[in-house]
């Protein structure tokens, strides 16, 4: 069976891949094969890999309602748009509940030019540049331009503050978080340039995705909820599920539109999700 890509190229159906994609989920392998089975079935010819994506989604929630949910996290970070300030906040409030000190949307001055940068955050004794680079688009990777475009901002920064100690520099690190995959060329000028890749399954010891999945930082969007009320949320500087369950039944009831039934099971996803 050849499925359609995002990028409108054919590629063979393989069982395997998502077979695998289940049993990183939790789901055991003898019946991640019976649900792939099944769904090879349900799918009409020439099947788009949103076709499949969304078979699969409602398997797993069938099978188990938080594997589910968690199977839609990709997904669900591309909601964080369109713009990419929310993924920042996103990636900001992440770093905060991991111990950092941050900052969003920062202006730093650089030896040549001024430099926004998408966050900033501190320890005790380093200063670290992140530079976010948010897609809504399935398929879309971060290129070598990305990096070269980060690497040469944190270097700008630094020639800077020449002159002053380690400690009183304004940048220590340089970090790149993206939502995507990134390119072999931009993966190599990282490595060559001390530049740090979090992205989509990369680095191959644990990209992006684990890292939200074993720290438990699922964004908002990750529940099926209307649009506004995600929104609603995200401009209230709520990202992460964790903060879901801070809020009260009525309140979130309210300021999202939602019946209190809806609220409760929201809630009571968060709590699974983040057990």
């Amino acid at each position: 069976m050849q499925i359609r890509k995002s990028d409108n190229r054919d590629e063979p159906f393989l069982d395997e891949k998502l077979i695998g994609s289940f049993c990183r989920l939790g789901v055991p392998p003898n019946e991640a094969c019976v649900m792939v089975d099944s769904i090879k079935k349900e799918l009409k010819p020439y099947p788009r890999t949103s076709d499949v994506f969304k078979s699969a989604s409602k398997k797993l929630f069938e099978h188990n309602r938080t594997i589910g949910l968690r199977y839609n996290l990709k997904n669900a970070i591309m909601q964080l748009g369109p713009s990419g300030h929310p993924f920042e906040e996103y990636i900001g409030d992440i770093l905060t509940a991991k111990g950092y000190e941050t900052k969003v949307a920062q202006i730093m001055r650089g030896a040549c030019v001024t430099h926004e940068v998408d966050v900033i955050a501190r320890t005790d004794s380093r200063h670290i540049m992140v530079e976010c680079k948010f897609h809504n688009a399935p398929g879309a990777k971060s290129d070598v331009q990305t990096a070269l475009y980060t690497h040469a901002r944190f270097m700008d920064i630094r020639k800077a503050d020449e002159g002053k100690s380690e400690h009183e520099k304004a940048v220590h690190e340089q970090w790149l978080v993206t939502n995507t995959q990134c390119t072999t060329d931009a993966i190599a000028y990282a490595r060559c340039a001390g530049l740090k890749i979090l992205a989509w399954r990369y680095p191959e010891e644990g990209g992006l995705e684990k890292f939200i999945e074993d720290e438990k930082f699922f964004p908002v969007t990750i529940f099926p909820m209307p649009m506004q009320a995600k929104a609603f949320l995200i401009r209230n500087g709520i990202t992460l599920v964790r903060e879901i369950m801070q809020v009260s039944e009525e309140r979130l009831s309210r300021d999202l539109g939602l019946k209190k039934n809806i609220v409760r099971a929201i809630q009571r996803d968060a709590r699974l999700l983040c057990s």
